[in-house]
C-alpha cells in the first residue's frame, strides 16, 4: 500500500505545472503575441513557441529513454526494455516529423492513412506494455498513451480540414484555425512525456539526476537543440523558402551545435 501511495503523485506532479505552461503557451501564441506583433501571424506555426515546446517534449522523451536504457542495461526487465526502446525510436521519429520533411507524402490520403495507422499501432503497443508492466505503475498510466492517440487524432482531423479534404463549411472554418492543430500536438507531446516520466521513475532514484545541475543542463541543451532545429526546419511548399534571415539560420545552427554538445556531455553521465 505504501509503495502505491508513494508512486501516486507521479501521475500528476510535476505535470500540473507543465500542463499549465502548455495552456499558457496556447494563450500567448493564439492571442497575446498576435496582438502585440503585427507580423507574428505570418510566421509559420512550426516555428512559434508552441512548436518549439513540442519539439522539447519529444527530445526529453528520447533523452529519458536513452539514459534509462543505458543506465539499466544490465538488469532491465523485458517489458521495461521494450517500452524504453519504443519510446526512444518513436520520439525521434516524431522530432523528424515536426520538421515537415515528410510533408508531401503525409498530406496525401494514402499518406494520412499510413501515418495514422503507424502512430496508432505504436501507441496501442505502448499502452499494452504499460498495462502488463513488471513494476507497480499508477492505474492511469496505460491510459496516457491512449490519450496521446486521441489528441493526435484530433490534430490530424483539424489538419485534414485545413487542407480542404472535407468539403464542408464547418470543417473549413475549423481548418482555418491553424493554431488548433499545433496546440493539440503540444499537449500530445507532453502527455507522452508524462507517460515516459512515469516509466522512468519506476526506480525512485531516477529523479535524482534531473534534480541536480547536470539534469538541468541537459534540459537546457535539449532546449537549444530544439530551438535551433526549429529555425532550420523545412518550410511548406510554395512559401518561397525559409521565413527567417540567413543570420537567424546561422544562429539556429549555432544553437544546434551547442545543444548537441550539452546533450552529449550530460547524457554520458549515466552513473549519477
Amino acid at each position: 500500500m505504501s509503495q502505491t501511495t508513494g508512486r501516486a503523485p507521479l501521475l500528476l506532479s510535476p505535470m500540473l505545472l507543465i500542463y499549465f505552461l502548455c495552456f499558457l503557451f496556447f494563450i500567448l501564441d493564439t492571442y497575446l503575441f498576435q496582438g502585440l506583433f503585427s507580423e507574428y501571424k505570418d510566421i509559420e506555426p512550426e516555428y512559434r513557441p508552441v512548436e518549439q515546446a513540442t519539439r522539447l517534449a519529444y527530445l526529453l522523451v528520447a533523452a529519458i529513454a536513452w539514459r534509462d536504457l543505458d543506465k539499466n542495461k544490465q538488469n532491465i526487465e523485458a517489458n521495461a526494455l521494450q517500452t524504453g526502446q519504443t519510446l526512444l525510436f518513436f520520439s525521434l521519429v516524431l522530432v523528424i516529423l515536426e520538421n515537415n520533411w515528410d510533408l508531401t507524402l503525409r498530406e496525401s490520403i494514402l499518406g494520412r492513412i499510413i501515418f495514422a495507422s503507424t502512430l496508432g499501432s505504436v501507441l496501442v503497443w505502448l499502452s499494452w506494455l504499460a498495462f502488463n508492466s513488471d513494476w507497480q505503475a499508477p492505474s492511469g498510466y496505460p491510459l496516457l498513451y491512449i490519450l496521446v492517440l486521441g489528441i493526435l487524432g484530433l490534430g490530424q482531423t483539424v489538419d485534414a480540414f485545413h487542407d480542404g479534404i472535407v468539403s464542408n463549411e464547418a470543417a473549413q472554418e475549423i481548418g482555418t484555425n491553424i493554431t488548433l492543430e499545433e496546440t493539440t500536438e503540444l499537449f500530445a507531446a507532453w502527455v507522452l512525456f508524462h507517460a515516459a516520466w512515469i516509466w522512468h521513475n519506476r526506480d525512485p532514484k531516477a529523479i535524482n539526476f534531473w534534480q541536480n545541475s547536470d539534469g538541468l543542463k541537459l534540459v537546457g541543451g535539449l532546449s537549444l537543440l530544439g530551438v535551433g532545429n526549429g529555425f532550420l526546419a523545412f518550410t511548406r511548399e510554395g512559401t518561397g523558402g525559409h521565413f527567417v534571415s540567413n543570420q537567424v539560420a546561422i544562429l539556429g545552427a549555432l544553437f544546434i551545435i551547442l545543444g548537441i554538445y550539452l546533450t552529449y556531455k550530460h547524457l554520458s553521465l549515466i552513473h549519477i
